[in-house]
């Protein structure tokens, strides 16, 4: 029975990253890409569940740079572990950082939230530049070209960190009520 219900509702997160994911691809929204990794990651607290979530957001994120090009886009098609490294790494960041924020604050759903979401989106950010860097030769040879790449992201991933602190508090709340979060159990 367990089982069942957790690869339902890691069927369910998939679809929610899919179609959320999509959004910024559709409507032009940007921002909204790691949000729904965190508010699954932060939610329900599972190691399972992150490490699926995790992965899967850098598979759909791989995909979607064929879809609707951004600046690395061109880097995650010639490596495809550059979409998907860095957001496992930063989903068990995000997974551990909400964990121990919820037992050292005493259960305050408030502060687990906008810690998990701050530093998974941080974390997230980061690790696709320092991949950019370490992964592809063009990158590392030319260092006018890192910069430029860090001149364009800094001022983006500073607006995503905010709005997924801002964010993720609003959208775990439900899924953190006893009946939501006793899925898993």
């Amino acid at each position: 029975m367990k089982n069942s219900r957790f690869v339902a509702v890691c069927g369910i997160a998939a679809a929610l990253i899919f179609l959320l994911s999509s959004i910024p691809q559709t409507w032009g929204i940007p921002f909204l890409g790691l949000l729904p990794i965190l508010v699954v990651i932060v939610g329900f607290r599972d190691i399972g569940l992150s490490v699926f979530v995790s992965v899967f957001a850098g598979v759909v994120s791989w995909l979607f740079s064929y879809v609707r090009p951004t600046v690395v886009s061109e880097f995650f098609h010639t490596n495809p572990l550059l979409p998907i490294f860095p957001r496992f790494i930063a989903g068990m960041i995000a997974h551990f950082a909400s964990v121990l924020t919820f037992k050292i604050t005493k259960k305050n759903i408030w502060a687990t939230c906008i810690v998990g979401g701050a530093i998974g989106s941080f974390f997230n950010t980061m690790l696709v530049v320092c991949s950019l860097y370490l992964f592809v030769p063009y990158v590392r040879d030319n260092n006018s070209t890192l910069l430029a790449y860090i001149v364009v992201v800094l001022p983006t991933a500073a607006i995503e960190l905010l709005i997924n602190s801002l964010v993720v508090p609003i959208l775990v709340r439900p899924i953190l009520t006893r009946k939501i979060s006793s899925i898993l159990n």
